[in-house]
C-alpha cells in the first residue's frame, strides 16, 4: 500500500467535484459537454482523478465512467477509457510513485521480506529498498525490518522493465540533518544532556545529543587518566554530559562528564602533602623513572634521579615491579595533576633522623663527642661542597668505607685544619718522653726537636685549655737542678 507524506491539500478543495456530483444526478446528451458547460475542462477531471485516494472519491468517479461508457457521445467514451486506465489501482499506485519522484515527496510502505541485497516493499508496485539505504548504520539488521512501515524516497524508477529504487536512509539523514540544526541553535554553554555513544576513536568518544554528534575528549571522561575511551565507555551507552563549547557555524560541540562530578585533585593534595612520607607500590617501570600507585589508587610518579643517591641507567636496578616502598613527596604538579615522589631524599631523611636520635641519646648519657663540638663545620663544609658540585654537575664521591668522609675531606681548604673525626684521631699525639739525663748526647737533641715538630702541630691543631696546659707544663718538667732536653725546651715554650 502506498501513502504519501506530503499531499498536503484535501481532494474536496477541488471546485470539479460539487460538478462531479451534479452531473451523476442529471442525465446530459454528453457529460464532456455539460463539464464544460459549468467552466471545466476534462483536464481538470484527470488531475482531480490522480490525486483522489480516499474510496468515496474513487466511488464517484467510477460511478462517473460507467455512465461516460453508456452515453452515445464519442467523447464520453474516450473519457471512459481514460478514467478507467486512472482508476486502475496499479496504474495510480504507477501514477503516483512518478509524481513522488518528480516532486520528491516522501512515501511510506510496508516491508514485505528481506531478499539478498535488501528489502521488498508494497507501493502497490513491488518496490525495492538496497541494503546500503535501509538504514544510516553500515550493516543493518535487514530481518528485523520486516513488518515495519517505513518513509522512502524514490531515487530511481523504469517504468518498462517495472523497477523502483527507494531509499530510508535519505529520508533518516534529512530528519537527522533538520534536528541537528535545530538542537545547535537550542543548546548553550553550561547545559547537562543525556546522550547516547555512537562510535569511539584514540582521541575520545562521539555522544549524539538530540542530532548532533559531540566530541568527548579523553581527557574529559573521567579526572583519572583515560588511556583510551574504550576503558571507560561502550558503543550505545547512555550517559549524562556537559556542553562545554558550542560552534553552530562549524557543528562542533564539546563536552566533557568528568566536570559533572568535584574535582579530586584538590583533596589528593591535601592528603598527600609535600614533604609527607607515604608507602606506594611499583606499578610500571618506564625510561623517564617508576609510575607508583599510592593509598586510594591515586597514581604517582618517581624520576630516575630520586630513585637513588648513586647514578642508575635504567630504573630496574634500584626498583622492581610490585615492590613496596616508603618514598617523600617532593612536588605537586597542578597542571599534569600528579604527585612526584623520591626515594633518595627518604632515604635521606631517615639518616638524618637516626643521626639526631644518636646524638640525643649521646647528650642523655652526658657524654661530649667530637661530633657534638665540630659537628656543625662538618655540616657546613658538606653544604657548600655538594652546592659546588651540582653546579659543575659533578658526580658525587662515595667513600669506600660507606661513609661521608670524601665529602668533608674534598670540602676542607687546602693546608686547613683536619676536619675529620678519625682524622683527629689518628693525628692525637703519643706521650711524650722525660729526658732524665741532664746532658744529652749529641744528635740526640736535634732527634728530640725534629720529632716534637709534629706534635706541637697537632698541639696547635687542638687548642687546650688553660689548666690543662698548666699541667702539660708540669709534667714535661725536669728534676731540680737539671736541664731540660731542647725538645722539651721547645715544647715548654
Amino acid at each position: 500500500m502506498i501513502e504519501s507524506m506530503d499531499a498536503d491539500a484535501p481532494t474536496a478543495a477541488f471546485p470539479i467535484e460539487g460538478t462531479i456530483r451534479q452531473l451523476l444526478e442529471d442525465t446530459p446528451a454528453s457529460l464532456v459537454a455539460a463539464l464544460e458547460g459549468r467552466g471545466h475542462t476534462p483536464d481538470e477531471l484527470e488531475a482531480y482523478a490522480r490525486s483522489s485516494s480516499g474510496a468515496e472519491q474513487q466511488e464517484t468517479l467510477r460511478q462517473l465512467m460507467l455512465k461516460a461508457a453508456s452515453s452515445p457521445a464519442p467523447e464520453d467514451a474516450r473519457l471512459a477509457a481514460h478514467l478507467q486506465g486512472l482508476l486502475d489501482p496499479r496504474e495510480r499506485a504507477w501514477q503516483r510513485v512518478i509524481q513522488a519522484h518528480e516532486r520528491g515527496e516522501t512515501l511510506t510502505a510496508m516491508v514485505t521480506e528481506a531478499v539478498k541485497g535488501g528489502l521488498v516493499v508494497d507501493l502497490g508496485v513491488r518496490g525495492f529498498i538496497p541494503a546500503s539505504h535501509a538504514g544510516l548504520a553500515q550493516n543493518v539488521n535487514l530481518q528485523a525490518l520486516v513488518g515495519r512501515t517505513l518513509p522512502l524516497r524514490v531515487i530511481e524508477i523504469n517504468r518498462r522493465r517495472q523497477v523502483v529504487v527507494l531509499s530510508h536512509r535519505s529520508v533518516l539523514e534529512e530528519q537527522r540533518a533538520r534536528r541537528r540544526r535545530e538542537t545547535l541553535q537550542a543548546l548553550k554553554v553550561g547545559d547537562v544532556r543525556e546522550g547516547s555513544v555512537r562510535r569511539l576513536s584514540d582521541i575520545g568518544a562521539f555522544v549524539d545529543v538530540g542530532g548532533v554528534d559531540g566530541l568527548l575528549h579523553v581527557s574529559e571522561i573521567a579526572w583519572k587518566p583515560v588511556n583510551h575511551p574504550s576503558d571507560a565507555l561502550k558503543v550505545g551507552q547512555k550517559v549524562q554530559v556537559l556542553v562545554q563549547r558550542v560552534e553552530p557555524e562549524n557543528g562542533r560541540v564539546s563536552l566533557s562528564i568528568r566536570r559533572l562530578t568535584i574535582d579530586p585533585w584538590a583533596e589528593v593534595r591535601k592528603r598527600f602533602a609535600v614533604g609527607k612520607s607515604v608507602k606506594a607500590r611499583v606499578t610500571e617501570l618506564n625510561s623517564g623513572g617508576a609510575v607508583v600507585e599510592l593509598e586510594g589508587g591515586q597514581d604517582a610518579f618517581i624520576p630516575m634521579r630520586e630513585l637513588s643517591a648513586g647514578r642508575i641507567r635504567r630504573p630496574e636496578e634500584a626498583v622492581q615491579v610490585g615492590q613496596e616502598l616508603e618514598a617523600l613527596v617532593i612536588e605537586a604538579r597542578d597542571r599534569d595533576r600528579r604527585l612526584i615522589l623520591s626515594l633518595r631524599e627518604a632515604h635521606e631523611q631517615r639518616e638524618r633522623r637516626e643521626v639526631q636520635s644518636y646524638s640525643r641519646k649521646q647528650r642523655d648519657d652526658g657524654r661530649t663527642t667530637l661530633g657534638d663540638l665540630f659537628g656543625h663545620l662538618f655540616a657546613d663544609q658538606l653544604r657548600e661542597a655538594h652546592e659546588m658540585r651540582e653546579a659543575r654537575g659533578e658526580p658525587e664521591p662515595v667513600d669506600p668505607a660507606g661513609g661521608e668522609l670524601a665529602a668533608v675531606e674534598s670540602a676542607a681548604p687546602a693546608g686547613g685544619m683536619i676536619t675529620s673525626p678519625d682524622a683527629v684521631s689518628e693525628a692525637e699525639p703519643e706521650e711524650p718522653e722525660v729526658v732524665s739525663s741532664a746532658a744529652p748526647i749529641a744528635g740526640e737533641g736535634q732527634a728530640s726537636a725534629e720529632s716534637a715538630a709534629p706534635e706541637a702541630t697537632v698541639a696547635e691543631a687542638i687548642p687546650a685549655t688553660a689548666p690543662e696546659a698548666e699541667a702539660a707544663s708540669e709534667t714535661m718538667a725536669p728534676p731540680d737542678g737539671e736541664t731540660p732536653a731542647a725538645g722539651s725546651r721547645d715544647m715548654a715554650a
